[in-house]
């Protein structure tokens, strides 16, 4: 029902940055992507929510991670603890 989709998204979203906090310090570029983040908040604070042109996808140099892990993650917990 409704509540498990939203227990889902809420798992999954979890999970997803747990995996992707793990990916980035096992390449070594959760330093990186820290900074990002700093810099990136900076910028909507001066210039407001928007785009980065510094910070997109095309430009960027991090590790990839594929949503498929977290989705199934999410599924497990929220299946295992209902």
């Amino acid at each position: 029902g409704p509540a498990d989709a939203l227990w889902l998204a809420f798992y999954t979203g979890v999970a997803g940055g747990v995996i992707a906090l793990g990916v980035a310090a096992a390449c070594g570029y959760l330093p990186q992507a820290l900074r990002n983040i700093w810099f990136l908040l900076a910028y909507w604070r001066l210039a407001g929510i928007r785009p980065m042109a510094q910070l997109t996808l095309q430009t960027g140099g991090g590790p990839r991670v594929a949503y498929a892990t977290s989705i199934l993650a999410g599924t497990v917990a929220t299946l295992w603890l209902r």
